[in-house]
């Protein structure tokens, strides 16, 4: 069996779709399973969010308890419950990552990836 037969079996009686790419980018080996089937990421790009902050940190270039102030107007939509917590908060940049990841909370991921130098980073 291949990986990606092993994907497709642990995937298989899941309910839902699913859609899995990876290249090792030592070997090339490619593992995939629907890979041209597009779907929605929803909070997938949190992971890249992250991978990079989680770089930064470890060549000193991020310092994790920078302590962030949440603007009042930047409270918006979505999952989470930064956007529900008292004006003035003050979170340092690992609390916005621990909220981002353990709760998916899109405005500790906004806030994040603004201090990792946005988008384009």
């Amino acid at each position: 069996m291949t990986i990606s037969g092993d994907i497709a079996a642990i995937l298989g009686p899941l309910q839902g779709r699913f859609a899995v790419y990876a290249r090792s980018l030592d070997s090339d080996e490619v593992a995939e399973v629907d890979a041209d089937e597009t779907l929605p990421t929803e909070s997938a790009a949190k992971v890249f969010v992250l991978l990079h902050y989680a770089r930064l940190v470890a060549s000193g270039e991020c310092d994790p308890t920078a302590r962030i102030v949440v603007p009042d107007d930047f409270r918006f939509n979505g999952t989470g419950v930064v956007r529900y917590l008292s004006p003035g908060l003050s979170l340092s940049r690992d609390d916005l990552a621990w909220l981002m990841t353990i709760v998916s909370d899109n405005v500790a991921t906004a806030l994040l990836l603004l201090e990792i130098g946005g988008p384009e980073a």
